[in-house]
This record gives structure tokens, C-alpha cells and sequence, in this order.
């Protein structure tokens, strides 16, 4: 779902360049380096079963375990995009993003595409490296190259492109013990460069304590709205563990594709299937994100100041009022609460509530035999 920002050329075969413990675990593996010119660097390529690896810059693995342990651990600052950003116009977000780091880690990780945001990332002057791993099958994301990589990553964005591959792909792995031990323990040098986790499009998708699957395939609005056991809504939980977005199911490419309905379906389903008396969603529209930093004060970002750039933060409650049912349109019997934010507009996640200073817009959803009502916002639902 994102256009390709360069072609990788392949000249020679440099295996010398990754001389480490990790790839002696993984002979099988092939290595060259290529000359970037859109990242100004040399690209090393590796590659083994179900992974494909391409660095852009310092690309040894460092002595194991050299930084973890400490005696703190802070929470990751967030990167939480909402897709449909071409490269260059989701550099605002990620200035803020890597504001901590000194020489950052920086890996992206994805189950297809190329290289695109390496690139980027390396030319923010934040990065020591920037490396991506294209990772097609469990196989793959039980490599021990990868996991030790993963595991002295101070930055870990995970891209765009299908939720449901990472499901299968990445549940249960090495890979996600590696990015959850980094959260542990609050990165890998938690004191140079304190953790940063981000994600746009499907990889925002995965970042919430819950989240929509996708394993067969994608649903709307109408369809969970008319009843929300319609087959195609699988929910699953606990692929990436942030303590920030505990208790939260996301959205993406909010506006545009219009899933507002199939949000407050996601989250009744959730209280339901879980006893749960109350849950939490956070939603983007396209070109929009919201930087977060690890005391949980927020900011929504933008640096193309497109006028349907927006984030949401949701609120919902469990009554005895609701029909949460297989082949029943939805009805919620306590109002869907709704905090509204535009550019440059703060937020505090731990408290769910806006900053005094530059307050966003809040209103109400109504949900009833499967229609939506609004209270406030002059009437409309975004």
C-alpha cells in the first residue's frame, strides 16, 4: 500500500560486512551491498528463509546484551499514523518520533514491499542505522539474526500492509519476544536512546492491546453495524504489549474508508467477548498521527495541514441495554464518548482526556438497531 522511493542494485557480494555471531547461526543466509543514492549510503542485503533484511548505514551487530538491565525502564515514546502518507509527507511525525535519540537503532519491520522508508529514516540525522526486514512466514520470524537485531533496536516501526500476515507471521515468535522484551526492559540503550515504537496503516493496527485481524479479509462498516458476528470481523489480542494502549483497539485510514461504524462494533465486541465494563479505541484518518510521549501527553501531527487530518480517542461502556449478538444489528445502551483532535492539539492517554491549553472537539455517538446518532459535533459522525 505504499509506492516504491528507490531501486536497490545489486553490484557485488560483500558477506564480509556482517561478520557476527548471529550470522554464523544462519549460514544458509546470502549477504551483498548495493549503492543508495536516495539514502546517500550503502544498502547491505541479506537474506534467509522467510526474511529479507536491507541496512541503510552502521550494520554490525553489536555486542549482545552490552546496554540491557538497567535499573529503570521508561515507556516507549509512540508513533501512532493512520496511513495513506507518501514518504516525504509523514517526515513531521517522525521528527517527533525520533526527538530522544542520539544514534538510533531504526527498524522497520513488514511481510512485503521494499526498503522505502530506510531512506527516510537515515536521512532524519537521528539514525546510526536504518534497516528493514521484509518477513514472509514464521519460519522467518524465528531466525536467530533477526531476533538479535531485533533485540538491539531502539526504534521499531512497523509499516504498513496486511495485519492478518502478521498475525500469522509474527504471533507466537522469537520475532515478538524480541520487540516485547524491548518494552520490558525500555529498549536497548534506554538511556542514550530511550525506546520509540511506531506504526502506520496495518502496523498501527497490531499496537493496541486488541485489534482487527483481518484473517478473512477486510469488513465494513454496514456489515459490522447490521451484525457485529459477521465472520469477517476477527479480533485478536496482545501482538505487541504497550502499556500506553492497554485496554485499546485502533482504526486507521479512519475518514476516508469511513469505519466508524465498524469501530463501534470492534470495540462492543471487545467488552462482550472479554466481560469487559469498558473499552477504549484510538482512530486516524489518513495523513495524520498522534506522537506520544512516555509520561502518555500526546500531540496530534500533521506536516501537510491537510483540513481532513484528525485523530479520535473513543470511550465506551457496557450496559444491560446493549445487543451485542450473532445476526442482530447493533445497539450500545450508554453513549460512545468521542475526543476529537486537530493539528497541534495536545492529549494525555493516561488520563484519556484533552490538555486544558488547546482543548479538541468532544461529542457523542448513539448507537441503536444497528444505525449511528450523533450528539454534538453539528452533526457529524467524523
Amino acid at each position: 500500500c505504499f509506492k516504491m522511493a528507490m531501486k536497490i542494485v545489486f553490484v557485488a557480494l560483500a558477506s564480509a560486512l556482517l561478520v557476527s555471531a548471529a550470522s554464523a547461526a544462519t549460514s544458509s543466509s546470502k549477504a551483498s551491498s548495493a549503492t543508495n543514492d536516495a539514502g546517500n549510503c550503502t544498502t547491505v542485503v541479506k537474506t534467509g528463509e522467510g526474511w529479507q533484511w536491507f541496512c541503510c548505514g552502521d550494520c554490525q551487530i553489536e555486542l549482545e546484551n552490552s546496554y540491557v538491565r538497567r535499573s529503570w525502564v521508561s515507556n516507549a515514546s509512540l508513533m501512532l499514523m493512520g496511513g495513506g502518507y507518501e514518504i516525504a509527507d509523514s517526515l513531521g511525525c517522525m521528527k517527533a518520533f525520533l526527538a530522544r535519540q542520539k544514534r538510533a537503532i531504526i527498524t522497520t519491520l513488514r511481510s512485503h514491499g521494499d526498503d522505502e522508508y530506510n531512506a527516510a529514516f537515515y536521512a532524519s540525522g537521528k539514525a546510526k542505522s536504518a534497516s528493514t526486514f521484509i518477513i514472509t512466514s514464521r519460519e522467518g520470524a524465528s531466525d536467530p539474526f533477526v531476533s538479535q537485531w531485533m533485540r538491539q533496536s531502539t526504534v521499531v516501526f512497523f509499516s504498513g500492509g496486511d495485519q492478518g500476515e502478521y498475525w500469522r507471521f509474527w504471533d507466537q515468535t522469537p520475532l515478538q519476544d524480541s520487540w516485547n522484551y524491548l518494552i520490558k526492559n525500555g529498549g536497548y540503550d534506554p538511556v542514550n536512546n530511550p525506546l520509540a515504537i511506531g506504526g502506520t496503516s496495518a502496523g498501527l493496527a497490531i499496537m493496541g492491546e486488541y485489534m482487527f485481524a483481518s484473517l478473512n479479509d477486510t469488513v465494513t462498516s454496514p456489515q459490522v453495524l447490521e451484525d457485529p458476528y459477521n465472520p469477517l470481523v476477527t479480533i485478536t489480542h496482545n501482538l505487541v504489549s504497550v502499556d500506553l494502549l492497554r485496554g485499546v483497539i485502533t482504526d486507521t485510514h479512519f475518514r476516508q474508508r469511513d469505519r466508524m461504524g465498524r469501530l463501534m462494533g470492534f470495540m462492543a465486541r471487545v467488552m462482550k467477548d472479554n466481560g469487559l465494563a469498558s473499552v477504549r479505541a484510538y482512530a486516524a484518518n489518513e495523513r495524520s498521527c498522534t506522537d506520544v510521549f512516555p509520561d502518555g501527553s500526546g500531540r496530534m501531527d500533521t506536516n501537510i495541514h491537510d483540513p481532513l487530518s484528525a485523530v479520535y480517542f473513543f470511550q465506551a461502556y457496557a450496559s444491560p441495554d446493549d445487543v451485542i449478538e450473532p445476526g442482530k444489528p447493533l445497539t450500545l445502551g450508554n453513549p460512545v464518548n468521542v475526543l476529537k483532535l486537530h493539528e497541534g492539539q495536545p492529549f494525555d492517554l493516561v488520563g484519556w482526556r484533552f490538555l486544558p491549553e488547546n482543548p479538541g472537539i468532544s461529542y457523542a455517538l448513539l448507537i441503536k438497531n444497528g444505525q449511528i446518532f450523533v450528539k454534538g459535533n453539528s452533526g457529524s459522525v467524523y
